[in-house]
This record gives C-alpha cells, sequence and structure tokens, in this order.
C-alpha cells in the first residue's frame, strides 16, 4: 500500500507517570515491557522536515504529566524509513551502506543496545548477512520476508508490511533531540544510497576514497558523530567485510523491477 512520509516512530518506555495519546501519538500497550509502560508510535509517517512538531508534541506531554522514563535493556525506540520509491538497487545500496556504518551507528547508542536480543547487529547474528546473500543471489525478495530477522538492529521483514526498513538501535530515552537527530542520520544514509550506482560502487568509493571522504559522502553533516569515536575506522573496516559477499553476490541492474511490483522475474 503506497504510504507518504519518510520516517515512522515507535518509542518504548518503562517508568512512571507517562501521559496518555495526543492528536500525533498514539499509545499501545507491549507486553514485552514492564511495570507502567507503552509505545508511542507516531501516527503516521512524518515528512523529515516535520519531525520538530511532532517531538515537540510529545515532550509537551511528558512534560505535563510530570513523566520519567526508567531506562532499561527491554526498550528502544524504532524508527521506520519509507523506501518505497527506491529502485530494488538503490535498496541494496542502503542495505550495505548500514551494514557497513552499523557498528559505527550502534555506538552511537547506549551500550545496552550492543549485542541486544532485541537489536542484533550483523556481527552478533550472521543469519540476517546469509539470508540477504540468498535474497540477492537467487534474485528473490522473498528470502527477506521472514520473521527470524524481525530482531535484527536493520529489520528488513519490515519491507513487505509497510515499505519501510525499520531500524531498532536507539535506546528508550526522552531525549527527543537524540531521537531525531538519530531519525536524520538513517534518513540521511537513503539519501546517500541514491547516488551509488550499485553496491559494488559503494565498496569502490571506500577503497579508492578512504574512509573519511566515505564518512562525509554518505552522513554529510552527521560524519562528526562516526568520526569522534577513536576505533571507529576500525569498526568501519569490519563492517565492509560483513557488507562485501553482498555486495559482490550477483550482477546489479541485469533487469530492473520495482520490490513492490514484483512479476516473478530477477531484479
Amino acid at each position: 500500500k503506497k504510504t507518504a512520509g519518510d520516517v515512522g516512530v515507535e518509542i518504548e518506555v518503562e517508568g512512571w507517570s507517562l501521559p496518555r495519546a495526543t492528536p500525533l501519538w498514539r499509545r499501545e500497550d507491549d507486553t514485552s515491557l514492564r511495570g507502567e509502560s507503552g509505545e508511542y508510535v507516531l501516527d503516521r509517517p512524518a515528512p523529515i522536515g516535520k519531525l520538530d512538531e511532532a517531538f515537540k508534541e510529545l515532550e509537551d506531554a511528558f512534560t505535563k504529566s510530570h513523566a520519567e522514563v526508567v531506562p532499561t535493556y527491554r526498550a528502544g525506540v524504532h524508527v521506520h524509513v519509507n523506501v518505497q520509491e527506491l529502485t530494488t538497487t538503490q535498496l541494496f545500496n542502503y542495505i550495505v551502506l548500514f551494514l557497513i556504518l552499523e557498528e559505527t551507528l550502534v555506538d552511537f547508542c547506549d551500550n545496552t543496545r550492543q549485542g541486544n536480543h532485541f537489536c542484533l547487529r550483523a556481527k552478533d547474528a550472521g543469519y540476517l548477512t546469509k539470508t540477504i546473500w540468498d535474497a540477492c543471489e537467487k534474485g528473490d525478495m522473498q528470502f527477506l520476508n521472514t520473521e527470524n530477522i524481525r530482531y535484527s538492529a536493520m529489520n528488513l521483514s519490515s519491507l513487505f508490511k509497510y515499505g519501510s526498513i525499520e531500524f531498532r538501535s536507539l535506546e528508550s530515552t526522552r531525549d527527543f533531540d537524540k531521537i531525531k537527530l538519530w531519525c536524520n542520520i538513517l534518513y540521511q544514509l537513503k539519501e546517500a544510497a541514491i547516488t551509488y550506482t550499485d553496491p559494488i560502487s559503494v565498496i569502490t568509493d571506500i577503497s579508492l576514497n578512504g574512509n573519511e571522504a566515505f564518512v562525509k559522502h554518505t552522513l554529510k553533516q552527521y560524519s562528526p558523530h562516526i568520526t569522534s569515536k577513536s576505533d571507529w575506522m576500525k569498526k568501519l573496516k569490519e563492517g565492509v567485510r560483513n557488507a562485501q559477499d553482498i555486495a559482490f553476490s550477483r550482477i546489479w541492474n541485469k533487469i530492473s523491477l520495482d520490490i513492490f511490483a514484483k512479476d516473478g522475474g530477477e531484479f
């Protein structure tokens, strides 16, 4: 189903004095959480430039109710980035870009999200990269249509439910500026995916231009959030190793099909 808007947001919280729903946010129960808890879901995906309004409304509601959010490994922030307008090759550019940057991006999040079984990284569970490789090598997106990869840091099964990639690594927080920044970083990475010919050209960019130029190109003004960490180059190199088998798994653009209008042929 065609959906407007760039980003959807789900904020899980445990705490007390939590506010009810607001005009832009609905509050849902989540059985994986404990005590007074809930999941605040943006009522509809928002344009990336309209997130200020949405987060301001929720922040005001938390302030008015004197809400407290308790840190917990069980709760997180899930961001859905709408990818319906991407070609299949651009979609895999996005996937490869995230896999390369995954460890450095998860460093932006709380350390309770590293190795967390609700948002496993590629290094934590190799099944995800094997599943993506199968989809590429076989030319069949249905390999990704499985609940077995739902609890990955990058959940690709949401493609078939919402036409989005769900990113699950951010911790539960009422720091709405941090949530907004995370949304913008993930959206910028999607914008960068459009600038590459195919996933092989992503790997080639790093080889020819170097790590720092690659990060500046892909994340633009958000790159300092990656390069400020002392071990970011080492983690980027590990990310390339996770992604390169996928990047070189097929001849790209041999046949171009929209993932959401797939007629049974190869992509």
